[in-house]
């Protein structure tokens, strides 16, 4: 099944599935949004007995007394690149009346993180590499559009060896966020304050056309830096900001531009201020603000 929209289903006849119920089967899930669907037991999916293999899928918003995004029963299922969010009452639940069950997670978006699946010690959680339990930041969920926006931490944090259509490292989740002719996101920035300046490096991009960079910078961590002009350029991966003020705190947010001025997703922030106050922040995976000094 590839490329598919599931939403708003109820559980009718059967209370089981309220968007899928599978069953003695070995499903390919590939691209597929299952949304705002309910049921008794697995809101999202109920798999019986099945093999399933889901990548890039979001399953986000339905609801079941058992299993609000997936419920499992006798079923070993894979799971890739793929969002579980907002789903109640729990992402993924095992039936404890029924044989174990297992699940191989692997560079997903759950909400809850491991803690979120609920295996009533009737199987086993392979928990892999890449899994994080950040709010995906869907366009607009409320209204039935499982986009990302550009400051998605989904965004190019899939399998590295899988791709998306635009030819980044493939996102997380059904719907992946077009770069097509634009450089890729400012990854790794970090700031370094003194005092008397702040300096900020980053890994350099790699595409053939790059021209260089432009940098952001505000007092305000919630400011709309999409829609401000720069604050500076930079030919190379590294810039010094001369000009911030003594004991003002600066949030600082860089893109990288190509020959054709196609300018990037922005880096994610990085803080600083001068002065005797040389503490440095960075926003961590779960959007708050950690110390890195």
């Amino acid at each position: 099944m590839t490329d598919v929209t599931i939403n708003g289903n109820g559980q009718g006849t059967y209370p089981n599935g309220g968007g899928i119920y599978c069953q003695h089967s070995s499903p390919s899930l590939v691209n597929v949004s299952i949304t705002n669907n309910t049921a008794f037991s697995g809101g999202g999916i109920n798999f019986f007995n099945s093999n399933p293999s889901l990548e890039n899928v979001t399953i986000s918003d339905n609801l079941a007394s058992s299993g609000g995004g997936i419920y499992c029963s006798l079923s070993s299922l894979n799971l890739i690149n793929s969002i579980l969010w907002n789903n109640s009452t729990e992402e993924i639940y095992f039936n404890q009346s029924t044989d174990s069950s297992s699940i191989a997670a692997y560079y997903s978006d759950i909400e809850g993180g491991q803690d979120s699946i609920v295996t009533n010690d009737n199987g086993t959680v392979t928990w892999g590499t890449g899994n994080i339990d950040v709010y995906p930041l869907f366009v607009d969920s409320a209204n039935g559009d499982f986009n990302l926006t550009p400051d998605s931490r989904c965004i190019d944090t899939g399998h590295p060896d899988s791709t998306d259509a635009d030819g980044t490292i493939a996102d997380m989740g059904a719907y992946y966020y077009d770069q097509s002719s634009q450089p890729v996101r400012v990854k790794n920035l970090i700031a370094t304050p003194s005092a008397n300046n702040i300096a900020l490096k980053w890994p350099a991009n790699t595409e053939n056309d790059l021209a260089g960079y432009y940098i952001y910078r505000d007092i305000d961590s919630n400011a709309d830096f999409y829609n401000m002009s720069q604050y500076a350029t930079a030919a190379d991966s590294f810039y010094v900001d001369e000009g911030a003020d003594e004991s003002t705190t600066f949030h600082y947010r860089v893109s990288a531009v190509d020959a054709d001025g196609d300018e990037g997703i922005l880096a994610f922030a990085r803080h600083g201020r001068t002065g005797n106050d040389t503490s440095a922040l960075a926003m961590g995976a779960d959007d708050r603000w950690i110390s890195i000094s």
